[in-house]
């Protein structure tokens, strides 16, 4: 009797365990995608094109560290050592040895002035600031056209 007992309680035990998962029904709405609307801004920025920085970087070559890492960090370094947000026509000068390389740059330092939306009057600037534009703003004052 006593086994009998101790099976039917190990059998309800057993039973009245579920390992089924519920599944409820998620409530659902469509979402309208629209294109999305962003504002061109104009950048004005200031050159010293009388003075020339550099900055260098070195180190050892990997998949994480490739050639454009030491380009980054030598701009880097010639930013900061004058305070410039960019460098206008950087000259890269690398050489490598087994599996270390150096990077040095050579460029015009230029600040960000002011950053703004586009006005009719900037229409001037879109047509002379493409990809085939060559001339240089005058008086190391120039403006970038950055679309976000």
């Amino acid at each position: 009797m006593r086994h009998g007992v101790l099976y039917i309680t190990m059998a309800i035990m057993l039973t009245s365990c579920s390992t089924g998962v519920s599944f409820f029904p998620a409530r659902q709405s469509e979402v309208r995608a629209s294109a999305i609307i962003t504002p061109i801004k104009i950048v004005d920025y200031s050159a010293d094109f009388d003075k020339k920085v550099e900055g260098m970087a070195e180190g050892y070559l990997s998949k994480a560290t490739n050639l454009d890492y030491y380009k980054e960090q030598a701009i880097m370094n010639a930013c900061l050592s004058v305070s410039a947000d960019f460098l206008i026509n950087p000259t890269y000068t690398v050489s490598t040895k087994s599996n270390t390389v150096s990077v040095k740059v050579i460029g015009y330092p230029a600040k960000y002035m002011e950053m703004r939306d586009v006005v009719p009057a900037d229409s001037i600037h879109f047509k002379y600031s493409g990809p085939g534009s060559t001339s240089a703003p005058h008086n190391g004052r120039g403006r970038l056209k950055m679309i976000y």
